[in-house]
């Protein structure tokens, strides 16, 4: 079971869920290998459903199904280990140094492979399920291009450089606030097929490493490309279209580890660590310049040394105010613009999933423990301090209300959405503290106990947030708690 709260107070939901997953490998090694994961999913909440209108909007899975195909074989006439690999599996590009770009189940090719300590790995991914339509009557798909290249010089230092390019042949924009005029719709609101197509790229590099008992994790990113709009373009807030946009935005991570159980061997482990991270936003929501990082699915959340899983509050998607998509840590449902990425790859109407590229940005100073006080015990903590980079689209978003139809989180009735101006106008960039604590026990060799919770303390933003859309500005805390058992056989 697991139970959700939100910025007011309210325990928005509380659901039952359970998982199965039974993989199948078959492995000749050295020459091949095939991997199938059959998976069971059942609950009356996954994903996002009803946590933003009563009507639902996420993803319930009740059946057996192939989640993960995959198959792989070694090229045995080339002169260095290569491999080739077609299927839908799990994809990584720069999870290790702290998943800014892409981490991500996708159906693909991939051709990786290393000649003595230099590493290489290509995939293309089709993410096409995200924007695929018959109406589009265009090539519709999401592909996506991944290349990284590494060197392993030792424990002490692997570096990294990466390169995606993100291309999606008919973007959908379909939220009131992006503002799109669709010529010979006469209508500025509901589905614009094909509403335009989308090249980002990504740059970046990762270093990871050991440096006597210090552990380090650092990586950079810079995201550049182009949106183009079909018909008139997108109304802007200072009432001009806009059709043509510029992507430039970028993004950084750091984060350093030392297990003190080195020094104090009764703590059998003790990892402490300090990071930070940051992406940047944008600071005019009026100008045709998108300078609010998205990754192509950033992960954040998943980047090793920082995840519990689905725990920490504000990385989940059920957290409208403070404007997060499903993996990723940066708010990129906070926005005016088109979108430039993320999981679902475009704003979708109804959730606040969009991955606008025009996004207020963020950034978090992070502490964590990472304890085995006994062989069966394991505890993780965190606790994150968190601003928005800029919150000029928040404001623009909240308050221009004779331009912006501002869909209002938590079901506020229709009667209650007319924003006044003046009081959007200046909303502050803290965010919040975060806490989370997960704590982990097994019980048997193949059983472990989990629980945990996490709690977001509202910062001065939510709160002027909360005036805007209430008239309270006294926020509290929003907060996550999960139960669980897990069975390995």
């Amino acid at each position: 079971p697991a139970w959700v709260g939100d910025p007011e107070g309210d325990v928005r939901d509380n659901y039952m869920s359970h998982m199965v997953y039974f993989p199948v490998d078959f492995v000749k090694p050295g020459q091949w290998r095939t991997h199938i994961l059959f998976s069971y999913k059942g609950s009356d909440f996954d994903q996002g459903a009803d946590y933003n209108k009563s009507s639902g909007s996420g993803v319930d899975y009740d059946r057996w199904r192939v989640e993960r195909a995959y198959f792989e074989f070694k090229l045995k006439f080339l002169p260095v280990n290569a491999w080739i690999g077609v299927g839908h599996d799990l994809w990584d590009l720069d999870r290790a140094g702290g998943g800014l770009v892409y981490f991500d189940d996708d159906p693909g090719i991939r051709f990786y492979g290393n000649y003595e300590k230099f590493t290489w790995d290509f995939k293309f991914a089709r993410k096409s399920e995200q924007t695929d339509s018959q109406a589009f009557e265009t090539d519709s798909n999401r592909d996506v291009y991944l290349l990284k290249l590494g060197y392993d010089f030792g424990p002490y230092f692997r570096p990294h450089v990466f390169f995606a390019w993100d291309h999606n042949g008919a973007a959908r924009y379909s939220l009131p606030q992006n503002h799109l005029y669709w010529e010979g719709s006469g209508s500025f609101h509901g589905l614009v097929s094909n509403a335009g197509t989308w090249n980002i790229y990504y740059v970046g590099a990762n270093f990871t490493g050991k440096i006597g008992p210090l552990m380090y994790q650092v990586e950079g990113v810079y995201q550049g490309g182009d949106v183009d709009v079909n018909g008139d373009g997108i109304l802007q807030m200072d009432g001009d279209y806009e059709d043509e946009f510029d992507v430039s935005a970028w993004a950084g991570l750091v984060n350093f580890q030392v297990d003190l159980a080195q020094w104090a061997p009764a703590l059998n482990k003790f990892v402490v660590g300090l990071g930070g991270v940051y992406f940047s936003g944008d600071d005019d929501a009026d100008d045709d310049d998108l300078e609010g990082f998205v990754g192509v699915t950033n992960a954040t959340r998943f980047f090793k040394p920082w995840s519990m899983g689905t725990l920490p509050v504000h990385g989940v998607n059920a957290q409208p105010v403070v404007g997060n998509t499903i993996y990723a840590w940066n708010p990129t449902n906070w926005g005016v613009g088109p979108g430039t990425g993320g999981v679902i790859g475009q704003p979708a109407e109804g959730n606040g999933l969009g991955a606008h590229g025009d996004n207020p940005g963020m950034w978090a100073i992070v502490f964590t423990i990472d304890w085995v006080p006994y062989t069966n015990w394991n505890v993780k903590a965190m606790v994150k301090y968190m601003q928005w980079d800029d919150t000029d689209v928040i404001e623009k978003q909240l308050g221009d209300n004779d331009i912006c139809y501002f869909r209002a989180p938590y079901g506020v009735e229709t009667s209650e959405r007319d924003i006044r101006t003046d009081k959007a106008d200046d909303i502050d960039e803290e965010i919040g503290w975060e806490t989370d604590l997960m704590v982990s026990y097994k019980i048997y060799s193949n059983v472990t106990l989990f629980g945990g919770i996490s709690v977001l303390w509202p910062g001065d933003g939510i709160d002027d947030i909360n005036k805007v859309l209430y008239d309270d500005d006294d926020s509290d805390p929003a907060w996550h708690g999960q139960l669980g058992v897990k069975f390995v056989f």
